[in-house]
């Protein structure tokens, strides 16, 4: 394989960037138009964006003749990676990442005021801050919501006739107050998310070496071409584009059924058993364990996690079932409540555990930035510019490709050390606390309180970074945690007798925030900031140079994807007021504009305020649950390298996207190690691009 990078090339240039921006524009103004108004697949749908792969595809097959006939012409590796980290981030922008659930809970809310009495009074009585909301003509809230700007957004403006008519029908006035008080919070949250990436970066690839699935990908289509080749080793493997044409001839031959079942029939993907498991014991076991499919692109990455974290996931699930049954037997469930209870349980020690495993880190990162202001103050800095650091820590991952697990010797891949490969350990450990401060700022502006500010972006702060642990160690291409941090504030009230109690204005933003930034977590910008410099660090391994113009080059395309994306949006609201698929929907982000407003958010809120009890089980035992089992295992794990099971199986084990994707990655950990049984190591790299391919 020909080498990833040329140490003497800058690493951002100007065809990057505007390689980057074209895909990060491309991406933010399509999005909202195919997720919504056709119905077609998402642009982006998960942690492995499909917009990207394929932005990413088309630069590569442009690319070809330029290698052939005017190889200076031609975009580098350097070039590619940033173009590839630039569209990354800014697919956290257009969809459920942020824009589904932003401006459209803001119109929602006003909308059910209109429609609901009990709504509005929770409105009134919280009297939110004018700034979060569109400018309106009214006074009131059934004023407000009955304004235009209001109005038209879920029902479509009716257009007028003559040349240019159309662009009026967004009132962009209206919106600007909220795109830019709002464009601050978020503007704070990416800040700290990327600072925080950066923080874990070197804890995260080079001590605990983390396996990083996802990255693995893009580093292949990245990798050049050999001399004399148009086409790198990836593109050039009969496995991939066997795998990749199978995989589209059997869904485009499905489609095909769809339209025309008299003369090709389905090939199915999937198994129902709700037939056989009509009776006790199994009839007591969850909906996902009686039917399932196989999605292929689960199959494929799982086939490069370590394979005690994919038995994790798929066993743990099946062992859930197990529980199930003898719960149903004793006229018992495990319920919805007991469920959060432990999993937030078992995210407080997960997340005690990172904090552990990355305590002589996370020491260096403090006595960098305690050095920064008092530079007389500490020892010598270990990871200076001449130095490399060795350090020896137990580690829950796996190392390459191996079982693994325990004790690693970690040390750093550059003469100038990895704390300073992105950004420099106190300029990355100040700048999370400045943005965390200014997100509490904000929140507390807004009206919450300040000890509910932090207690919130505590939470925030531990959710985005579980997400992207889960996402490193496992390669799902959906996550989501069955928590929410409305639930926190119930525990704490009834926990403490009432004395630690959310204020309104605090329990609204912590309902806002589930609603918006938390419960659909499948375009998180916290994933893909550490994907991206995962990547940058694997194609440009061999650049003994700090890699910060990556960072400038990311925080460029947030701050243009989140341009083009909020106007793409509203273009799409004011524009469309019914889909225009086969069976059309009005409003056509209907789950944006009533059931989050409703359900997630102002349900929840008034609940909190009516004094709803936390439930009928204990929720402190289950708390525990959750806690000793994930404290359990991450022992066992940490201690034990010849121990099968990990943590983060119960972690996500009661998650939707679980329930959805266990079969196939039971099927990806059945080929694996099959193939790694009989083939051995070659057998396993050979294999690797039909396993892209999927």
């Amino acid at each position: 394989m020909s080498p990833l990078s040329i140490p003497s090339s800058r690493l951002v240039t100007l065809r990057g960037l505007v390689a980057g921006l074209i895909g990060v524009i491309l991406i933010c103004a399509v999005t909202p138009y195919n997720n919504y108004v056709i119905g077609n697949t998402y642009m982006v749908g998960g942690t492995l964006p499909i917009g990207l792969l394929l932005y990413l595809m088309a630069l590569l097959l442009l690319n070809a003749p330029l290698h052939r006939w005017l190889p200076s012409k031609a975009l580098r590796p350097a070039d590619l990676l940033v173009a590839t980290v630039m569209v990354l981030v800014a697919c956290a922008l257009p969809g459920p990442g942020l824009m589904q659930y932003l401006p459209a809970p803001l119109v929602g809310l006003l909308q059910q005021s209109e429609v609901n009495y009990t709504y509005r009074q929770l409105l009134e009585s919280l009297n939110l801050p004018p700034w979060l909301f569109p400018t309106t003509a009214g006074q009131n809230l059934v004023q407000k919501a009955s304004d235009p700007v209001i109005r038209y957004f879920y029902t479509r403006t009716p257009l007028q006739e003559g040349f240019g008519a159309s662009k009026w029908a967004v009132p962009w006035l209206a919106w600007l107050l909220p795109a830019a008080t709002w464009g601050l919070l978020i503007g704070a949250i990416s800040g700290m998310i990327l600072c925080l990436a950066s923080l874990l970066h070197e804890q995260w690839v080079h001590n605990e070496r983390l396996p990083f699935p996802i990255a693995s990908i893009y580093v292949a289509l990245i990798d050049p071409p050999q001399k004399g080749r148009v086409f790198n080793p990836l593109l050039r493997s009969r496995l991939f584009w066997i795998a990749a044409g199978c995989v589209f001839a059997l869904h485009s031959f499905n489609v095909l059924a769809v339209y025309f079942p008299k003369y090709v029939p389905s090939i199915p993907l999937s198994y129902n058993f709700y037939g056989i498991f009509s009776q006790p014991p199994f009839s007591f076991t969850d909906w996902a364990f009686k039917t399932s499919k196989i999605y292929f692109m689960v199959v494929g990455l799982t086939f490069f996690l370590p394979g005690r974290i994919a038995l994790s996931l798929w066993l743990g699930y099946v062992v859930l079932q197990i529980a199930m049954m003898q719960a149903g037997q004793i006229n018992s469930e495990i319920s919805e409540g007991m469920q959060r209870d432990q999993t937030f349980g078992s995210m407080v020690v997960y997340t005690l555990m990172i904090i552990w495993l990355g305590r002589l880190h996370w020491r260096t990162v403090g006595r960098d930035m305690v050095r920064r202001i008092f530079p007389a103050a500490g020892v010598p800095d270990k990871s200076s510019p001449t130095e490399t650091s060795h350090h020896k820590i137990p580690s829950p991952g796996t190392p390459g490709e191996g079982k693994g697990g325990g004790l690693l010797i970690a040390s750093s891949p550059t003469s100038f050390g990895t704390s300073h490969r992105f950004l420099p350990n106190w300029l990355a450990g100040w700048g999370f606390l400045l943005f965390s401060g200014l997100i509490v700022a904000w929140l507390t502006m807004a009206g919450a309180s300040l000890w509910g500010a932090l207690l919130l972006v505590a939470v925030f702060i531990m959710f985005v970074t579980l997400i992207a642990r889960i996402v490193a160690e496992t390669g799902l291409a959906f996550v989501q945690l069955f928590f929410s941090p409305t639930r926190l504030w119930t525990l704490l009230r009834d926990w403490s007798g009432g004395h630690l109690a959310a204020s309104p204005r605090t329990m609204f933003y912590t309902a806002f925030f589930d609603g918006s930034l938390m419960h659909d977590s499948r375009e998180p910008l916290s994933v893909y900031a550490t994907h991206a410099l995962k990547t940058a660090d694997d194609v440009e391994r061999n650049r003994p140079t700090r890699l910060w113009g990556l960072v400038v080059a990311m925080v460029l395309a947030l701050v243009v994807g989140y341009g083009v994306s909020f106007a793409s949006t509203l273009w799409m609201e004011y524009h469309h007021g019914i889909t225009q698929g086969v069976a059309p929907i009005a409003p056509i982000n209907g789950y944006g504009v009533q059931l989050i407003p409703a359900d997630k958010i102002l349900q929840p809120t008034q609940q909190y305020l009516n004094g709803a009890a936390s439930g009928t089980h204990n929720a402190v035992t289950h708390v525990g649950i959750g806690a000793a089992v994930t404290g359990t295992l991450a022992f066992l794990t940490v201690r034990y390298t010849s121990w099968p099971l990990h943590p983060i199986g119960f972690l996500v084990i009661y998650s939707y996207p679980l329930k959805r994707m266990w079969f196939s990655i039971f099927l990806g950990w059945a080929l694996k190690t099959v193939i790694v049984h009989y083939g051995g190591a070659s057998m396993f790299r050979a294999a690797k691009p039909f396993f892209i391919g999927l």
